[in-house]
């Protein structure tokens, strides 16, 4: 709106619409305040409305319908400009985000949600002011596709730095295609009404001050059997183990667990100084053990770097050729086409999976005289089927 009346007032300049000589000086535009936002206060102003009892339902109508409409003007704006942001979005953008939405498909910088995790206080100086935040606290709940989770653990620059191994996530069983559109089964309104209930209280727990931060006690016999869990995780990392390969989760896993553990203690007693009773305990490893199955299980989908990269580079090679029923194309055609993946932005970087597809029989290298190179394809040469996790 201000850069549509910018542009208005400019174009009007050399019609004549837009002059100087019925402008007013801003002394003069101040010297005239109190006749114009001080008569709000006179006799005349405000106080005005309320002297006829006859017309006050008039008034109070005229107040509440100016006030919704700059209420619902507010919301709009703020519920628009928080989708555009990622504060409230239908499509998870807080993962988009941190895989680099916003800084050319490199990760973000996750200080804050690392710190916030852990309640740890925040500082940041930048040009146009400092941030400071005491206690940020944080937690995510996303209800996401796979496949923005698989795109942040993908992540070469994500690796290693703690925010994957943070997360818990479950891939619940695909249905699509099995369900029987005349039966929906319905949630059972108490259940519902109860879970609403037990979290609205939870989450209107008054926060502690920092000096006052409660310590949750552990009975003896709930604090050995998570030990004895810790210790399961602990062990899961060694040497030909399952988790060998993912210390980065693994590591965190206990931390995750005991967290579980309070979440579940303060759901159901509200009460710091009460302990953590072995039953709590249980119910915690319980749930733990089920995300942790889920990792395990999505592990054994994953591939490494460079069998996603020569996947990618078979791709496109099959696009290139069997796809359009040729026989041959360049390396020079190759690169361009896979270049934009991370790990095959150059010739140098492709140069491996194509001797390894050649070592394989898939294609045949030769060398043209300008230094051309083309790729003969195996006529038995397939597209790679996708690997990952279900959809």
């Amino acid at each position: 709106m201000l850069l549509a009346i910018a542009i208005t007032t400019v174009i009007g300049i050399p019609f004549g619409v837009t002059t100087w000589s019925n402008s007013q000086s801003i002394s003069e535009t101040f010297s005239q305040l109190p006749q114009t936002f001080g008569a709000i206060f006179s006799a005349e102003g405000f106080p005005a409305l309320f002297s006829d009892p006859t017309k006050l339902p008039l008034v109070i109508v005229t107040i509440f319908a100016f006030s919704m409409s700059d209420t619902f003007d507010t919301l709009g704006t703020f519920i628009g400009t928080g989708r555009r942001t990622g504060i409230f979005s239908d499509e998870a953008d807080f993962l988009k985000i941190l895989a680099g939405l916003y800084n050319s498909g490199k990760a973000g910088n996750l200080q804050l949600p690392l710190q916030a995790y852990d309640g740890s206080s925040f500082f940041r100086q930048r040009g146009s002011g400092t941030v400071f935040l005491k206690r940020p606290l944080l937690s995510v709940c996303l209800y996401a596709q796979p496949a923005l989770y698989e795109e942040i653990r993908s992540k070469s620059d994500l690796q290693g730095r703690g925010m994957i191994g943070r997360l818990l996530f479950c891939v619940p069983e695909e249905m699509a295609g099995h369900r029987d559109v005349r039966k929906c089964v319905k949630i059972d309104k108490a259940a519902e009404a109860a879970y609403c209930d037990l979290l609205g209280d939870f989450l209107d727990t008054p926060q502690q001050p920092e000096e006052t931060m409660p310590k949750i006690p552990w009975a003896p016999e709930a604090a050995e059997r998570m030990l004895d869990y810790l210790q399961q995780l602990e062990n899961s990392m060694q040497s030909g183990m399952p988790m060998e390969s993912a210390k980065d989760y693994a590591s965190k896993a206990g931390g995750v667990a005991n967290r579980i553990a309070g979440i579940l203690h303060m759901l159901w007693t509200r009460d710091a100084a009460k302990p953590v009773t072995l039953d709590t305990a249980e119910k915690a490893i319980q749930l733990h053990v089920y995300f942790f199955a889920q990792k395990l299980e999505a592990m054994e989908q994953e591939e490494t770097r460079e069998e996603r990269l020569g996947r990618r580079v078979m791709e496109k090679l099959w696009e290139l050729t069997i796809a359009r029923g040729l026989a041959y194309t360049t390396a020079s055609q190759l690169q361009q086409r896979t270049k934009k993946s991370a790990g095959l932005q150059s010739a140098k970087a492709l140069e491996p999976f194509l001797i390894q597809l050649q070592e394989s029989n898939c294609i045949e290298i030769t060398e043209e005289k300008r230094g051309k190179r083309l790729l003969y394809v195996s006529p038995y040469f397939q597209k790679p089927a996708k690997k990952g996790l279900r959809d």
